[in-house]
């Protein structure tokens, strides 16, 4: 149990759920005078909306189905043995 110890936090939604759902920002504790709660949210989505525009996107590549590669791998095996026992 931590006694004594109180921390800001900031707890904004993710622009992109598919990716999390929530972003959490501990607040430092030597913020100057004049900056609102509206201020500190907005600078937490920025930041979250940024870092999700960084994350590359993963491309999707369409797998052979399971014949395919089993033909993929068939083919050279029998070509090889062809050229072998017709030499």
């Amino acid at each position: 149990m931590v006694k004594g110890v109180t921390r800001r936090v900031i707890v904004t939604k993710f622009p992109d759920p598919q990716l999390f759902e929530e972003a959490i920002f501990i607040v430092n504790g030597d913020i100057g005078p004049g900056i609102t709660q509206e201020d500190l949210l907005h600078e937490a989505q920025e930041i979250a909306g940024s870092y999700a525009r960084r994350i590359p996107e993963k491309h999707s590549v369409k797998k052979l189905p399971r014949l395919l590669w089993a033909l993929a791998g068939a083919v050279p095996v029998a070509a090889a043995w062809l050229t072998t026992m017709l030499l």
